[in-house]
């Protein structure tokens, strides 16, 4: 491996979860009309602002815990993230996914357990144990305990969907934050990936 490469320096490489590693786009949909929001709202981005302006944050949350637990089975690996795995193992960088999740949904929406519905995800996906170690895999309860964990791992580039988790003061500045997603939702102060594709690239030309 060309150490004049800049991934020849790279000892950790840190995917966030959900809507980064995990592509929930064909759960949407699926989600709603079992919910039966209005079916002209097809993506996160216009279901979420529905939600979040017709009733608070409450049934966003009631969303969501569908959309972690039995909305998983409608997911998809994200566009791109085999190239990455693959390149990453040609390589020799070790990668680490890290997300902020806690061990169950809300009381109110029947406290079901979200960390082995990923964790099942990750397996039926073949994405580990055989790409991604088992141990590699973070489940934070909270937004600093993930930091904390990008933190004490020393991940030299961590990819993130949520600009506030990439814009995070707190985040160590020796890691190289790269933001996830549409470029309508970039992040203006740091780099930006429409596919995890995109790191790939971003690894070979910086």
């Amino acid at each position: 491996m060309a150490s004049d490469n800049y991934y020849g320096s790279v000892k950790m490489l840190g995917l966030d979860l959900d809507n980064t590693v995990i592509d929930y786009g064909p759960a949407y949909p699926i989600v709603a009309r079992h919910l039966g929001i209005d079916s002209g709202l097809m993506d996160r981005a216009s279901i979420r602002k529905a939600l979040l302006t017709d009733s608070g944050d409450e049934e966003w949350q009631r969303f969501q815990s569908c959309l972690y637990t039995w909305g998983l089975k409608s997911a998809r690996p994200a566009e791109g993230l085999d190239e990455l795995l693959d390149f990453c193992q040609s390589n020799q960088v070790p990668v680490s996914i890290i997300s902020h999740k806690t061990a169950r949904t809300p009381e109110r929406f029947g406290a079901h357990d979200l960390r082995f519905p990923a964790l099942e995800w990750l397996g039926s996906w073949g994405l580990t144990p055989g790409r991604v170690p088992p141990e590699n895999v973070h489940f934070c309860p909270t937004r600093e305990l993930k930091v904390q964990t990008v933190r004490t791992l020393q991940c030299h580039v961590f990819v993130d969907d949520l600009a506030e988790v990439v814009d995070e003061p707190t985040m160590p500045r020796a890691t190289t934050r790269l933001h996830f997603g549409s470029r309508e939702e970039a992040c203006l102060d740091h780099a930006h990936v429409q596919n995890l594709s995109e790191v790939v690239s971003w690894l070979t030309d910086n």
